[in-house]
């Protein structure tokens, strides 16, 4: 008997590489691909009296405009770096499945739904 559960252990210990290759684990986005949004323009001091003259607040106009174009690209790169942090989650998901379900096939076990 004990010669059985030894030849077993054998057979699982050798299947278990061959089925922990079949399961490929995600990588991650690059945190170094995270996009950075861009820097809010400063208000002129001169704005919270009303004093600012009208070359002061029209370069202060053109910075929030520029602010502007930036933040909408940045919005669209940030769903973009979203929506590949949300597909690396889904894919650690499978990988843990498949771990899963290659061990308790290499032990001889039910494999979890």
């Amino acid at each position: 008997m004990k010669r059985v559960s030894a030849l077993g252990l054998l057979i699982v210990l050798a299947l278990a590489p061959a089925a922990q290759a079949a399961c490929e684990p995600p990588q991650p986005p690059p945190a170094s691909e995270r996009p950075v949004p861009p820097a809010r323009p400063a208000r002129p001091k001169c704005a919270e009296i009303n004093a600012c003259g009208e070359g002061v607040a029209d370069k202060f106009n053109a910075e929030v405009k520029a602010f502007n174009l930036k933040a909408g690209a940045f919005k669209g790169e940030a769903q973009t770096y979203v929506d590949r942090l949300n597909a690396y989650v889904a894919a650690a998901g499978a990988y843990a499945k498949c771990e899963a379900q290659a061990l308790s096939a290499a032990a001889g076990m039910t494999p979890p739904p």
